[in-house]
């Protein structure tokens, strides 16, 4: 982590380094006093120039202009290599501003995976657990008005702060279906209807939440030829003000004189934690 977070500050810091080293190369040379005189000769002569009469005054002329350049390098120098050198100039620190955005991007992203490090470390994770009620164990079966067979009976849901940071459990959901072992359904279906508690209930870390129970319900008769299940999902809110959730999914097994609720993989949408 120490590495991924400090390599894109190295880098800018060498691209920068770079483009410093390239502006101290043959720098351009400041004029000296006498190089600016002849300079303001040499334009006062071709803005006035004088008549020549003679072969001899216009190679006196050629001469002067041929010392001139001897004094005055950079009027002598092609032009043209230093709008080549403006160039690479500009090329490169278009590379080294592109270097820069990349390292920076590179930074970013190392901030962002170790903010998200963090909060993981820190934030509340709710375990939810289901069990039959001791004082409860009794199941109910029989029809609905359209003479369509029911089975009833208590379930008790723990919630468990696992994390380092309080949470505060805002809603509880569950549904309990009896169908055969191949008609679970891959994803899970929860409607409002499906609500059994809704509050604002404060869960310390490493502490259990009040257990709550309900009356589950589902359309069927229990039996060894179809499996009952009961899903649902727990919404609560931690200290980062993020809304997270923790699915559960159990299957009732066992006789009518040792019931118990087991938990079980019934797909990856089951057993998610936000």
């Amino acid at each position: 982590m120490f590495l991924g977070y400090n390599y894109p500050i190295m880098l800018k810091n060498l691209a920068i380094v770079a483009m410093l080293i390239l502006l101290k190369v043959q720098p351009l040379q400041p004029q000296t006093p006498a190089q600016s005189r002849n300079h303001a000769a040499n334009a006062q002569a071709h803005q006035n120039p004088e008549p020549q009469s003679s072969a001899i005054n216009n190679v006196d002329n050629r001469q002067t202009c041929e010392e001139c350049n001897k004094k005055d390098p950079i009027a002598a120098q092609d032009p043209d290599k230093w709008v080549r050198r403006g160039f690479y100039i500009n090329g490169f620190l278009t590379l080294v501003t592109l270097i820069i955005a990349g390292a920076t991007l590179l930074q970013a992203s190392a901030a962002k995976r170790q903010t998200a490090h963090v909060v993981a470390s820190e934030r509340a994770w709710i375990m939810a657990e289901l069990s039959i009620p001791p004082m409860r164990p009794g199941m109910f079966e029989g029809t609905d008005e359209n003479d369509i067979p029911r089975t009833t009976f208590a379930v008790e849901l723990h919630c468990t702060n696992d994390g380092r940071s309080p949470a505060w459990v805002k809603e509880k959901s569950a549904r309990m279906i009896i169908v055969k072992h191949e008609e679970i359904p891959p994803i899970p279906e929860l409607t409002e209807e499906d609500i059994i508690d809704k509050g604002y209930d404060p869960v310390g870390p490493g502490k259990d939440a009040i257990p709550f129970t309900w009356d589950a319900t589902g359309t069927g008769k229990h039996s060894t030829r179809t499996a009952t299940i009961i899903y649902g999902v727990v919404r609560y809110a931690d200290i980062f003000r993020e809304n997270r959730e923790t699915w559960f999914c159990y299957q009732l097994v066992g006789d009518a004189a040792h019931r118990k609720l087991t938990r079980i993989y019934c797909g990856p949408d089951y057993s998610k934690q936000t």
